[in-house]
């Protein structure tokens, strides 16, 4: 089986100090899609933040067009308008609950040549002629997830942690059909670029949850990737408590980040 790099990562998320232990234990909460929309078009600060995005959990397109025809009820006239570009939103019919992370791929690491894996405490199997390959973040990106926290820290008045998933039993989590959560990395694109008719695409043969992984190219360095669950109208959004979580979640740091090693075992 081929593995593309951007299939091997990790997932991150930055968590208010007062919600560590909540989430250590396995508990995630799912903001409202809605109050997403409402909250963003609040900032103005900011663009690699969840702010000042008013297309938030929608999509958008500026279509080229000709000009427009309209004729009003009763009348056999008809109106040109000079429109040449219309643009287009896409929405979610109802809300729904979402919970972000960050996915740092091995696309944002850089092989580290100066590990001895003879000196990493590696559990190896008996018999084995397994080699490893190390792995850390690239500087860039430890620089971007340290502006992300200031921007979330100031978001949110107080001090947040990275919190790191084990990936393997992420992944089992949020394909177990007892959990019912749809997931997937968030595309970005211009929500500003002109495109012709036959770009746009067509929601009405889509889910209704694909406007929820879109998002304008603006906020690409967020590297999002959502989980989304169904929830109750009318709320900010909901906890779910994921047992199977609890024991595989671990507190760190940017500079833990930093030291950390991702490690790949190959023959």
């Amino acid at each position: 089986m081929n593995v593309k790099p951007g299939d091997i990562g990790i997932f991150i998320k930055f968590v208010e100090k007062q919600f560590i232990p909540s989430t250590l234990n396995g508990n995630l909460f799912f903001s409202s899609s809605t109050y997403f929309r409402q909250h963003d078009t609040c900032y103005k600060d900011e663009t690699m933040g969840d702010v000042y995005d008013p297309y938030e959990s929608s999509d958008r397109y500026v279509m080229r067009t000709d000009d427009a025809f309209i004729r009003i009820m009763g009348h056999k006239d008809i109106l040109i308008v000079p429109v040449k570009q219309i643009p287009i939103s896409f929405k979610t019919v109802k809300p729904y609950g979402i919970c972000s992370f960050m996915y740092l791929s091995l696309l944002d690491f850089k092989e580290d040549h100066n590990v001895d894996d003879n000196e990493m405490n590696i559990v190896r199997e008996p018999v084995s002629s397994k080699k490893f390959k190390f792995f850390s973040l690239k500087q860039s990106i430890i620089e971007e997830l340290k502006t992300f926290q200031k921007i979330e820290e100031r978001n949110k008045g107080q001090k947040c942690y990275p919190l790191f998933f084990a990936s393997n039993e992420f992944i089992q989590m949020m394909n177990d059909p007892k959990n019912k959560m749809g997931h997937g990395l968030v595309e970005y694109h211009d929500f500003n670029k002109v495109v012709e008719m036959n770009e746009v695409p067509d929601y009405s043969k889509k889910e209704d949850v694909e406007v929820l992984f879109k998002k304008d190219i603006s906020y690409v360095g967020q590297r999002e990737f959502r989980l989304i669950k169904n929830i109750h109208e009318g709320v900010k959004g909901e906890e779910f408590n994921i047992p199977e979580l609890k024991g595989h979640i671990f507190k760190s740091s940017i500079e833990g980040l930093q030291r950390s090693q991702l490690i790949l075992g190959y023959k």
